[in-house]
């Protein structure tokens, strides 16, 4: 019949046309002749327009729309990483510069420390210096008044003496004290060239205990015409400490 005859051909439309997936919109004009009762056909058929609508997320402006959404939503991303990226390099700028700005200041506080340090050094230097000199002229004070300053005194009473002994024209005396005389001032003479010495002394770090003994004789007991022999057995030797080396050459340094 008619209904039974458009029902079919309408599922074999919608089973050939239709697809869930690709569904475009789509215009038909279907045409139909039937027979009536009495198996006469209609020449002029009847005519039925079909019209498709597809689905609204198969339009066009539905996929535009879903295209600008994530484009916008990608480019929201972007922004918001980039801004994210901004602000952490902005923390690490303020953070490198705080960090400099505390080392700079601990730099100079460390400077200052340096510097009152050295300075305190220094000052220390110069009072073990001045120390040191007023220590070194108080013991050529007491070795000028123990030693050069009696010889001194004794040549006097010894010239005064053989004044005396002149008048009276005693030789024998008179010969005995500048006899006094010449042996008070050699040995004067001695002296004084070890505290000539003294003043300036050798520096056992410069030439080591044996050069600064060798140089000791050679300088005072060698000009005073006092004989010395000076051995050093190289072989076996052993590196004394400083401090024991200081002690030895001060044992002979001050040594009459």
């Amino acid at each position: 019949n008619f209904w039974g005859c458009y029902i079919y051909k309408m599922k074999k439309i919608i089973f050939l046309n239709l697809k869930l997936s690709q569904i475009q919109p789509m215009f038909e004009l279907h045409r139909f002749q039937t027979p009536n009762n009495d198996g006469v056909w209609n020449k002029e058929g009847v005519s039925i327009k079909l019209t498709i609508v597809p689905p609204v997320w198969a339009t066009w402006w539905f996929r535009g729309f879903i295209t600008a959404v994530l484009l916008g939503a990608g480019f929201i991303a972007y922004r918001l990483r980039i801004r994210s990226i901004e602000a952490h390099r902005r923390e690490l700028i303020e953070l490198v510069e705080e960090r400099t700005t505390e080392l700079s200041r601990t730099n100079g506080l460390l400077e200052k420390e340096i510097d009152s340090r050295r300075l305190a050094e220094e000052a220390l230097a110069r009072k073990a210096a001045l120390t040191a000199v007023a220590s070194e002229r108080n013991r050529l004070a007491r070795d000028l008044h123990d030693s050069v300053t009696q010889s001194l005194y004794s040549l006097t009473l010894f010239t005064q003496a053989a004044l005396e002994l002149g008048e009276t024209g005693k030789s024998e005396q008179i010969k005995h004290n500048l006899t006094r005389i010449a042996d008070t001032a050699g040995q004067s003479l001695k002296e004084m060239r070890l505290l000539v010495y003294n003043l300036r002394s050798i520096a056992l770090e410069d030439e080591g205990l044996v050069g600064a003994l060798r140089h000791r004789l050679d300088s005072v007991e060698g000009r005073a015409g006092v004989q010395t022999r000076f051995m050093v057995k190289p072989e076996g030797a052993i590196e004394l400490p400083t401090a024991v080396e200081e002690g030895l050459y001060r044992v002979l340094h001050r040594k009459r």
